[in-house]
């Protein structure tokens, strides 16, 4: 379970495809089993849910209003968040946003009342058909299957028609960066970097080809990230 799924916390790597970052919130309702996978096949809904976790974390615009309900959620959390970032890549903007946190809050809580398809000024709408579906789909809780049962259906979809799921990545993405080498961050916004002080500041301004690097450094390229191995 993620619990604090977001757009900027999926990135585009070198060969167009989609990789997850940030796990610092992620949590394993088996942590201390190797076989999780097959445990959680064998349990029951109701010994599922007294595996439950009960902590408020996550980024307002994309929090579940089971977080927030303080009644306990599981690993469904994440479907609604996707929704919620669908809705943002589809129309520019989450869709409980609000003038300020608590606003956002309270559409999410009553998001049955407050989620509209998005329209233009001239009344038109923004999300097609299929997409919209995805999204409230996505968007509706409790879930009314299982957890993977869900999933194995959303990739039915009409909206993934044209997506092989097992086959995605040997297949061509839509986009490609063109890069000069592994350290090329010409992607991101420059304003990013503008209050980062110190050893990452340094990488950024005195710019080196892989080639000019140490193995040292080649190994700490991701400057400022830290990385936990819990089973060690």
């Amino acid at each position: 379970m993620n619990s604090d799924l977001k757009p900027e916390n999926f990135l585009i790597s070198s060969d167009g495809h989609l990789k997850l970052t940030d796990f610092g919130l992620s949590k394993n309702i088996f942590p201390d089993q190797k076989n999780w996978k097959d445990t959680l096949k064998k349990l029951s809904r109701e010994e599922f849910n007294k595996k439950k976790h009960f902590t408020l974390v996550g980024t307002p615009n994309y929090m579940s209003p089971e977080i927030l309900s303080k009644k306990g959620y599981d690993n469904s959390v994440d479907f609604w968040s996707l929704g919620c970032i669908l809705y943002e890549l589809l129309s520019g903007i989450p869709p409980f946003s609000g003038e300020e946190i608590e606003e956002t809050l309270r559409n999410i809580i009553f998001y049955t009342k407050t989620l509209v398809p998005p329209t233009t000024e001239e009344d038109e709408e923004i999300i097609e058909e299929d997409a919209w579906d995805l999204i409230t789909t996505l968007l509706d809780v409790p879930l009314k299957e299982e957890p993977d049962v869900f999933l194995q259906n959303l990739k039915l979809h009409p909206f993934f028609e044209d997506i092989d799921f097992e086959n995605i990545r040997e297949s061509t993405p839509p986009f490609i960066p063109q890069l000069e080498n592994e350290m090329d961050i010409s992607y991101f916004d420059t304003t990013y970097f503008e209050d980062f002080d110190g050893e990452l500041k340094t990488v950024i301004t005195n710019f080196k080809t892989p080639k000019s690097f140490s193995k040292k450094e080649i190994n700490n390229k991701f400057v400022g990230f830290t990385f936990r191995r819990f089973d060690k």
